[in-house]
C-alpha cells in the first residue's frame, strides 16, 4: 500500500511539475511563424487617416447606422498598430468568407527555452457569434471546447468594463467576407461620453501615471526657473529630469518604468498637452508649467521630431514612430514646407534613443546616468548640415525617384551610421 501511494505521488508531481514544463517547452519555438516583418508605410497611415476621416462620428446623425468596410490590408493594419506597443510582435490576418485565420509571432524576453511564441487561430462566425475552429500555440494543438471555453471567458471578462460593452452595444452585425471585414454600427452621442473620461490615458499604466505625475511636476519646476528664455535647450529639462529619474532608481523604483515616463512627460511638456488631465490627477499636483519653445541643436522642430518620436517608441512603436515621422515628410513635401532628411534624422535619433532607455534595467540605467551627467546635444542627436531639406514632391522624385529607392535609402542609412556612432549608442 505504502508503495503504490508513493508512485501515485510520484506520477502527481510529474504531472504538477513536469507537465507545465513540457508543455512550455512544446509552446515556444526557436524559428518565428511570420518571417516578414510587419512595417508601417506612409501610404498605411494615409489610409488610417482617411478611414478616420470617413468615419468620424461627429459628422453623423444620433442613432444613425453607419456601415464600415475594412480591407484585409486595413485589418492588418489596425491589428499590428495595436498589439505593437505591447512588445516585439506581429500578426497576419487572412480574410476569408464568414471566417478568419490569424497567426502571431511574439519576440520573448531571452530564455533558454526558445525565443518565440507562435500562435495560430482559426475563427468563424456562426449564429450571430464568433467560435473556434482550432488553436495551435506552438506545437501544442488546443482542443477546440477548451479553446472556445478560453475565448468565451475573455469576453465575459470584458464584459465587466463599460467601455467594451458600450462598443459591444453599438455593433448592429459584421461580416467577412474573402477580401473585407463589414461592421454596421449605430453610433449614439452616449458612447462618447462614456468613453471620453478614459481617453488618451486609458493607454497608460497606472504605476506609469505615478511616475509621470512626479516627472511633471519636475518639468514645472524646471519651467518656473527665472534665468530660463523664452526659447531654452532641449537639455535644460533632460539633465535634471534624468538626475530625478536616477535618484529615484536608487530608492528602488524600476529604471525602465521611470525612464518610460520622464520621456512622455516631457513629450507632453514639449507639445503643450495638459498632464493632469491626461492621467486623471488634481492640477495643483503637477503645478503651473510656463511654457518655453524648447530645441535641439537650435531648432524647435528637432526637439518636437525627437521627443515625439521617443514617447512612441517608449510606448512600445518604434517602428510606428519612424512611419509617422516618414508620413509627415511625405505630407509636408505635398503641402507644407517640403521633405526634410533633417528632421527624419531627428525622429530616428529619437526612436532609438526611447527604445534604449526602456530596453532592460541594465540600459536605462547606463541611460539615466549618461544624462544626469550633463551630456553634450552631440552624444545623442546626429550632425544634419549636410543633409538635403526643404524638397518638394517634384525634387524630391526627382533626386530620389521614391522612398525605399538605392538613392534614397543611401541617405537613411548615412543618417543611421551617424546615430550608431553617437556616444549614447556606441557607449564611448
Amino acid at each position: 500500500m505504502f508503495k503504490f501511494i508513493r508512485r501515485l505521488l510520484f506520477i502527481l508531481i510529474l504531472i504538477v511539475v513536469i507537465g507545465p514544463l513540457v508543455l512550455l517547452v512544446m509552446a515556444v519555438g526557436d524559428r518565428p511563424a511570420l518571417t516578414t516583418e510587419i512595417q508601417f508605410t506612409p501610404d498605411d497611415l494615409a489610409r488610417a487617416k482617411a478611414l478616420a476621416e470617413a468615419n468620424d462620428p461627429r459628422k453623423m446623425e444620433p442613432g444613425e447606422v453607419h456601415n464600415l468596410t475594412l480591407s484585409e490590408a486595413d485589418v492588418n493594419l489596425l491589428a499590428n498598430y495595436a498589439i505593437e506597443r505591447f512588445g516585439q510582435a506581429g500578426v497576419l490576418i487572412d480574410l476569408q468568407p464568414g471566417a478568419a485565420w490569424i497567426r502571431g509571432t511574439a519576440t520573448l524576453p531571452s530564455n533558454p527555452v526558445g525565443e518565440y511564441l507562435n500562435v495560430s487561430l482559426e475563427l468563424y462566425q456562426s449564429a450571430g457569434r464568433v467560435r473556434v475552429q482550432s488553436l495551435d500555440i506552438g506545437d501544442i494543438h488546443v482542443p477546440r471546447v477548451l479553446a472556445q471555453w478560453l475565448l468565451d471567458n475573455a469576453d465575459r471578462l470584458g464584459r465587466k468594463d463599460a467601455d467594451y460593452v458600450a462598443v459591444l452595444e453599438a455593433i448592429n452585425g459584421y461580416r467577412i467576407t474573402a477580401q473585407h471585414m463589414m461592421v454596421m454600427y449605430q453610433w449614439e452621442p452616449d458612447l462618447v461620453k462614456r468613453l471620453e473620461g478614459r481617453g488618451k490615458g486609458a493607454l497608460i499604466p497606472e504605476a506609469d501615471k505615478r511616475a509621470i505625475a512626479a516627472y511633471a511636476r519636475r518639468a514645472a519646476e524646471i519651467s518656473q526657473d527665472p534665468y530660463l528664455d523664452d526659447q531654452a535647450p532641449l537639455l535644460r529639462f533632460l539633465q535634471p529630469m534624468f538626475k530625478l529619474a536616477e535618484d529615484r532608481t536608487r530608492r528602488g523604483e524600476d529604471p525602465v518604468v521611470e525612464n518610460r515616463a520622464l520621456i512622455m512627460a516631457l513629450g507632453f511638456y514639449v507639445n503643450g498637452t495638459n498632464v493632469a488631465r491626461l492621467i486623471g490627477v488634481p492640477q495643483d499636483e503637477i503645478g503651473e508649467a510656463k511654457w518655453h519653445e524648447l530645441t535641439l541643436l537650435g531648432r524647435h522642430d528637432f526637439a518636437q521630431h525627437f521627443t515625439t518620436s521617443a514617447v512612441i517608441a517608449v510606448s512600445g512603436g518604434g517602428k510606428l514612430a519612424d512611419a509617422i515621422g516618414l508620413f509627415k515628410e511625405v505630407d509636408d513635401s505635398q503641402f507644407g514646407t517640403g521633405f526634410s532628411f533633417n528632421d527624419i534624422a531627428a525622429d530616428r535619433a529619437g526612436v532609438r534613443f526611447g527604445e534604449l532607455a526602456v530596453a532592460g534595467e541594465s540600459q536605462a540605467v547606463k541611460v539615466q546616468t549618461m544624462f544626469a551627467n550633463g551630456p553634450w546635444e552631440s552624444d545623442f542627436m546626429p550632425s544634419v548640415d549636410d543633409l538635403p531639406e526643404f524638397l518638394s514632391a517634384a525634387r524630391f522624385e526627382a533626386d530620389y525617384g521614391r522612398i525605399g529607392s538605392p538613392r534614397y535609402n543611401a541617405v537613411v542609412d548615412k543618417i543611421e551610421a551617424r546615430i550608431a556612432k553617437l556616444k549614447l549608442h556606441a557607449g564611448g
